[in-house]
């Protein structure tokens, strides 16, 4: 799928630079951001920066000119208005394509950094070959990391390239920052025990620093959303009230609009810049209040695990002693696979493999094979990665837990306010009868008033569908367990409104 839109973006970039006219333009105009990964547009995408900026002169231009004439039939002003924001939003998509590209790839190396880096390190201390670890990696499904290191594999079979020199290079190809310095003093240190705690502490602290500047850029993002949801049908309602009878047409196709774009506004604002492993995506967990508790107690037992390897004890008793010192919820689980071992003869691989079936999170999976691949390089060294790893994903939980607690400091405010707009909202229903006159009375001043509630019937409907659907969609983003209950709450409160205003100020 990822391929096909690129494939289609490389086509649509060369379609545009073809007229010389553009492509003018777009040789004018510099980029420092495009500049920054001109090298990834020329190896990705066979683009320059220049090529990227025609064409989003060239999408401004296809959508301006259409929408203007279109709307110039119904007012000179809003047509202008309307085609500048469509035509600026598509080509700010079409600019930030291959940069958004960019920086999923580079957040998806950083998230699991972390885990590729044990590989790494388990490898160049038992084998120390940088080709063992490239290949090592380049087998462990990272999702990016390992096609990355897949192609140095294919480098250093058909075409003579040292391992080392394209560890370099990949290093090189990062942008500046926590994991490009971190693999630069690995590299450096030889791989020395005590560098390379003292670099695991320095990331640490490192790692907190940029991932809380991710989380409150998610605050001011929540609020922003929370802002735009609340407004918006309020303003909407206003102005398309002057619009007279067209007003009901128009209502009508504003709610699929605005769900729409509530929908891809959310997921393209709130999107973090970067997750860690171990962190359920914010877009996919409903509920906070559900701690991986599965995840925690796993934890635990890999601990006792980690203890007994690390003191070079045979995988086999590792794994019983492990079993009979935890105590935790899993151990139920934990004993089939022991089951498996000791009584029915089963391999030590095997045995753990059949650990997985007890768990449904990708991420648990992703780590029991992690450590299954460990274990059939060295016992040993593989207990000093889980006990590092454990150490990592502790970190991980409280920062996570303090993203956890940006979100939910902003549960009552949604709460308050999703109940205020239901309120505002059932007040402008009750009044769109004289709103919807009001195109008549300026166009004829002897117009004489007469409210109709079925008149104007559509548009106060379509204000109680977006009223139940923001009251659904702000708790929902906010993580508040069952939101549906405040939309049921926020819905009535609309209906009370509606009905007060239409009956008490314009009585029939």
């Amino acid at each position: 799928m990822f391929e096909r839109q690129n494939d289609f973006y490389i086509s649509y970039c060369k379609f545009f630079n073809r007229i010389q006219f553009l492509k003018k333009l777009g040789n004018r105009i510099d980029s420092k951001k495009l500049s920054i990964i001109s090298k990834f547009l020329s190896e990705k995408y066979n683009l320059l920066p220049s090529e990227i900026i025609s064409t989003s002169l060239g999408t401004f231009i296809i959508l301006f000119f259409p929408i203007l004439i279109i709307f110039l039939k119904f007012n000179i002003l809003l047509g202008i208005i309307v085609s500048i924001v469509i035509g600026y939003l598509g080509a700010y998509k079409i600019f930030n394509y291959p940069f958004d590209k960019f920086s999923q790839i580079q957040n998806t190396i950083l998230q699991f950094s972390d885990l590729a880096f044990q590989d790494l390190i388990l490898i160049l201390n038992t084998t120390n070959s940088y080709f063992d670890a490239i290949h090592f990696i380049s087998q462990s499904k990272y999702p990016i990391i390992s096609k990355i290191f897949g192609d140095m594999i294919f480098e250093i079979d058909f075409n003579g390239k040292s391992p080392e020199a394209l560890i370099f290079e990949f290093i090189d190809s990062l942008p500046n920052g926590t994991l490009k310095e971190r693999l630069l003093n690995l590299m450096a240190s030889k791989f020395h025990p005590n560098k390379l705690i003292e670099q695991m502490e320095f990331y640490t602290g490192e790692k907190k620093s940029e991932y809380i500047a991710s989380t409150h850029q998610i605050e001011s993002k929540l609020i922003i959303i929370i802002g735009v949801c609340l407004f918006f049908p309020i303003l909407t309602a206003l102005f398309i009230s002057f619009l007279g009878p067209t007003a009901n047409f128009f209502s009508l196709l504003i709610i699929p609009l605005f769900i729409f774009f509530s929908y891809q506004f959310k997921n393209r604002v709130l999107k973090p810049n970067l997750e860690l492993f171990g962190e359920s995506a914010l877009l996919e967990n409903d509920d906070l209040n559900k701690d991986n508790s599965v995840l925690t107690e796993l934890l635990h037992f890999l601990t006792y695990f980690g203890n007994e390897l690390k003191q070079e004890v045979p995988q086999e008793i590792a794994l019983l002693k492990a079993f009979e010192s935890y105590s935790g919820s899993l151990k139920n689980s934990i004993k089939n696979s022991v089951m498996n071992i000791f009584f029915r003869n089963k391999s030590f691989n095997t045995g753990w493999n059949e650990l997985k079936t007890n768990f449904n999170d990708l991420q648990i999976h992703f780590l029991l094979n992690l450590i299954g691949r460990m274990l059939e390089k060295s016992s040993s060294e593989t207990g000093n990665r889980i006990l590092s790893i454990i150490q990592q994903l502790k970190a991980n939980r409280e920062l996570i837990l303090e993203r956890e607690g940006i979100i939910k400091s902003q549960q009552f405010k949604t709460k308050f306010l999703i109940f205020i707009i239901a309120g505002i909202l059932g007040l402008i229903a009750g009044l769109t009868p004289l709103l919807t006159q009001m195109f008549q009375i300026v166009s004829d001043q002897n117009y004489l008033i007469n409210p109709n509630f079925w008149n104007s019937f559509p548009l106060a409907f379509s204000l109680f569908i977006m009223a139940l659907y923001v009251s659904y969609f702000l708790p929902k983003l906010v993580k508040i367990y069952k939101p549906w209950r405040y939309s049921f709450w926020s819905g009535l409160i609309f209906i009370i409104f509606w009905y007060l205003v239409y009956n008490f100020l314009l009585p029939n």
